[in-house]
């Protein structure tokens, strides 16, 4: 079976965007698995690639008119045989569904993963857009899925149940980990994403910073990323008067970014929705502990592990219960252990090469059942 991820990006591993991440980790190894595997991106800059890869990489350039796509795209659309099997990445996206139109008058299959964007929570932003956008054309693109990944069995699809495989992102253990683990100090809370108030949690943590500052518990968080709610955060922090509490270190890749992750003493994640989160499976694979909300979907995980603390309650009190109950736990060297507990967490489940073969088992063996059902 051949088969070709389509996105909107260039599967770079060291973009700040996890669909990039996981097509490219993915594709990596379904190449190990034997597979014969191709990646197609949609990107405004199709002739800049700046990463290493062993799966043919194909670049298209986005068009003005966004649901339709480019004449290159369509050519090499036509020239694929019959058995290829498409796997879709992303949703509300009208160039996805562009894609998605010319693979029907193909009778191609496809596989579809809305990485997190079916979520109740994620569906009621921005509602009655979203709610127009699938009658008229989401929809098609579910409808004609042969299968839709599930990153997991709390996350979105639950209105899909007949088509959905649960399978979940995966992550490659990290070559350099926390190794020294500080007992004393402030608690040192690292957060690495985008800066979005809403579907990160964020104004719920810095809530959560305010009642911990009034229990004179000392803390402080790293926030590692952009986004177009910077403004607003550092506005908030100046108000709340947690300007020598919380830093803004911008975007940052590679070793920077994973050096401030590592000097970090904890990770913390207080997202309203995810897919399954490959941040928080970073910090894991460095041997950091975690903290963590139910809507990561790693709950179970976390907790089955005893790799860190799991927030029962969107709140900022259950937030600040959390950090607080870790801030004592690190004066006992309690965190070292869940850190290295974290590490094995990623180490046993989640290695891209185990996720390759889940995908393999959970959702394109239905695919080849139904190439041979219909010879």
């Amino acid at each position: 079976m051949k088969l070709i991820h389509v996105l909107i990006g260039k599967a770079d591993p060291n973009a700040m965007g996890g669909i990039n991440k996981v097509v490219h980790h993915l594709s990596t190894s379904q190449l190990l698995l034997g597979y014969e595997v191709e990646v197609w991106g949609i990107t405004e800059t199709p002739r800049q690639i700046h990463h290493q890869h062993t799966y043919k990489l194909t670049l298209f350039p986005k068009m003005k008119n966004r649901f339709t796509v480019n004449k290159e795209l369509v050519k090499s659309l036509d020239s694929v045989s019959n058995d290829t099997v498409f796997h879709l990445h992303s949703s509300f996206r009208p160039e996805i569904y562009a894609v998605s139109r010319h693979l029907k008058k193909r009778n191609l299959e496809w596989v579809l993963t809305p990485h997190g964007g079916y979520t109740l929570i994620s569906l009621k932003k921005n509602y009655w857009f979203k709610k127009v956008y699938r009658y008229l054309f989401e929809d098609r693109i579910i409808n004609g899925a042969f299968a839709i990944q599930s990153l997991g069995e709390r996350v979105e699809t639950v209105q899909f149940s007949d088509k959905v495989g649960v399978v979940p992102n995966g992550y490659e253990l990290s070559d350099t980990y926390k190794k020294y683990y500080s007992k004393s100090g402030a608690l040192d809370l690292c957060f690495c994403g985008r800066l979005d108030i809403y579907y990160k949690g964020l104004d719920l943590l810095f809530e959560a910073l305010v009642l911990l500052r009034e229990r004179k518990v000392d803390v402080t968080l790293n926030l590692i990323g952009g986004g177009a709610d910077r403004e607003f955060l550092q506005n908030m922090a100046t108000e709340n008067n947690l300007d020598h509490t919380v830093t803004f270190s911008g975007i940052k890749i590679g070793e920077e970014k994973d050096h401030l992750i590592q000097q970090s003493d904890i990770f913390i994640l207080t997202s309203r929705s995810e897919g399954l989160p490959t941040a928080v499976l970073e910090a894991a694979s460095m041997a950091l502990p975690l903290i963590i909300t139910l809507p990561t979907n790693m709950g179970e995980c976390v907790e089955n592990a005893s790799a860190g603390y799991v927030i029962p309650e969107m709140t900022a009190e259950s937030i600040s219960k959390a950090i607080q109950v870790a801030a004592s736990q690190k004066k006992l060297g309690i965190l070292e252990q869940k850190g290295k507990v974290a590490r094995e967490m990623i180490k046993n489940s989640f290695t891209w090469l185990k996720i390759a073969k889940l995908m393999e088992n959970n959702i394109y063996s239905k695919i080849d059942k139904n190439y041979r059902e219909s010879d």
